[in-house]
């Protein structure tokens, strides 16, 4: 993002940090919940998550999928309700820090696509403390918070989405494991602490 304008000697990456006590034991489950929670914009990637979602239903019928945040877009409400007229997708709107909480808590996959460049989502630093396996595109630093096939899947369209989701909603393993290197991975990198140390050191 910022190359083109500033030299890479005068550039710092110091990644966001919080203190988030998302403690979330995950457990072997045959409904999963998958949970997309942004603003939903096509930028972020919500058309490709419901036409992804769609898609994997034909093929595992215990998944279900919540959306979470303000939408805007005439034309992607429409889509939702359509869709959710035939499929288990469900919007909830804009949720506070508590609504935010129980809906991290009752997700067993994050989902986070976008198709423009993003910084450091904020959103899946709250997936990576919920210990979920998380599905992204690398569209900006999505390589910081999600190492392909170890705490999620980068993927790059809606096939993959596809894929992805239905490869994680069968196999319940994987989904414990992933769920373990996203919560490893929050705590040896986004906690608070871990900020100030980057912070500290930029500033010397």
């Amino acid at each position: 993002i910022f190359k083109d304008y500033f030299p890479l000697n005068r550039i710092f990456n110091v990644t966001n940090g919080v203190d988030l006590d998302y403690n979330f034991p995950k457990k072997h489950s045959k409904n999963i919940n998958i949970l997309f929670l942004s603003n939903l914009l096509k930028d972020k990637g919500i058309t490709n998550v419901l036409d992804g979602f769609v898609e994997a239903f034909k093929v595992r019928k215990n998944i279900t999928l919540s959306l979470v945040g303000v939408c805007n877009d005439l034309y992607i409400k429409k889509k939702i309700k359509l869709i959710s007229e035939k499929y288990p997708v469900k919007y909830f709107g804009l949720a506070d820090s508590k609504e935010k909480y129980k809906h991290f808590k009752k997700a067993d996959i994050f989902i986070f696509p976008p198709i423009v460049p993003e910084g450091l989502p904020w959103c899946v630093i709250e997936a990576l403390a919920s210990g979920l396996p998380i599905i992204i595109t690398l569209n900006g630093n999505g390589c910081d918070l999600v190492k392909n096939n170890k705490n999620g899947f980068v993927v790059k369209d809606v096939n993959e989405i596809s894929n992805k989701i239905t490869k994680l909603a069968h196999d319940t393993n994987l989904r414990l494991k992933m769920s373990k290197s996203s919560k490893k991975l929050y705590d040896e990198r986004f906690t608070e602490s871990q900020m100030v140390k980057e912070y500290s050191e930029v500033f010397k």
